[in-house]
């Protein structure tokens, strides 16, 4: 018994330390990307072939319009959302935000970005959880700064 709650205590431990400051690296022979392991969702790096395409963004990665059950559209993004931090799990990173919507901020939406060995480019998706009756009527995602070349 003692060497399981052991074994869960060094797991909390070392998975509070990557979220608490190490970056997130996703990285293949075509692109890699370098995420803030930190306590605010930032791209501290993007780069494809050797070419940097995004240093340092701070743009708020998704913007959602939704409708809920009595016709409001609330507009959120980033800024309008508490940041949970993000996890590596295997070749996909996942960061997670918490929404405040029908008097309770325990709706999640997570973000994912995956690049596989043989991806050129990553993929994004999103997943949102949201109370009966909300739905997702437009997205802005994946929302990147761009340098231009």
């Amino acid at each position: 018994m003692k060497r399981r709650s052991y074994l869960s205590l060094f797991l909390l431990l070392f998975f509070c330390q990557i979220a608490a400051g190490e970056e997130i690296v996703l990285s293949n022979d075509h692109a890699c990307l370098r995420f803030d392991g930190g306590t605010s969702f930032r791209i501290n790096s993007f780069t494809m072939n050797g070419q940097e395409l995004s240093p340092g963004s701070t743009a708020y990665p998704w913007a959602l319009t939704l409708r809920g059950p009595l016709g409001e559209t609330p507009w959120l993004s980033q800024g309008q959302a508490w940041y949970d931090g993000g996890v590596l799990e295997g070749d996909t990173a996942v960061f997670t935000w918490r929404l405040y919507l029908a008097g309770r901020e325990d709706w999640h939406l997570r973000m994912k970005v995956r690049l596989a060995p043989t991806d050129e480019l990553p993929s994004w998706s999103l997943e949102a959880e949201l109370p009966e009756g909300w739905v997702v009527t437009t997205t802005e995602f994946p929302r990147i700064q761009v340098r231009k070349l």
